[in-house]
């Protein structure tokens, strides 16, 4: 589905959100976002498009700086299928509520991610968490209340989201905590 220029741009912003980002590159993540290539898009000088008078510049950034949810080289992996919807289309749906974002990108086997999903915690069953559970005893642990510890919900997280354990052991401390909270509180719900 091809989106209009403000679509992608509603988008590009939506998913650096908190960040900073300057204009251009939001312009850059738009420009993607809609579809262009470089094979159809002339990039070496500005592009304008005729019906709504839009300059899409090419992307002047060092390979060093990777804004959170911005392409670069098409190597930017947004969790486990992380989809960014336009404003007026997103709608308060509990998908997003297992969307974990990144404080700042965070690098993984050679790889840039802005957040993790954890939706497929809605689909672990019971067989599951029993060989979770078994795994984190085999490893030494003992806990009482293990769906609060932070090597339980890694390996948790690690089996909704698709993702090795080590990406969740490499992690910051206040995104780990995070995906912590959303095990913690999936396991415990609040009403």
């Amino acid at each position: 589905m091809k989106r209009t220029w403000d679509e992608a741009m509603s988008v590009a912003k939506a998913m650096c959100e908190g960040q900073e980002v300057s204009e251009e590159q939001l312009e850059i993540f738009a420009k993607k976002i809609m579809g262009y290539d470089d094979a159809t898009t002339d990039t070496s000088e500005n592009y304008t498009e005729s019906q709504e008078d839009i300059q899409i510049v090419k992307n002047n950034t060092d390979d060093g700086e990777i804004a959170k949810g911005e392409f670069q080289e098409d190597n930017i992996i947004i969790g486990s299928g992380i989809v960014a919807e336009p404003e007026e289309e997103k709608k308060v749906n509990e998908e997003e509520d297992f969307i974990i974002r990144f404080q700042k990108p965070y690098h993984f086997e050679g790889k840039t991610y802005a957040g993790v999903d954890l939706s497929g915690l809605k689909s672990l069953r019971a067989k599951d968490v029993w060989k979770i559970n078994r795994n984190y005893r085999n490893a030494g642990n003992i806990g009482l209340l293990q769906e609060m510890d932070s090597e339980y919900t890694a390996r948790v997280a690690a089996r909704a989201s698709g993702m090795p354990v080590e990406f969740f052991e490499c992690m910051e401390l206040p995104d780990m905590i995070k995906v912590r909270t959303k095990v913690s509180d999936f396991f415990y719900p609040r009403e």
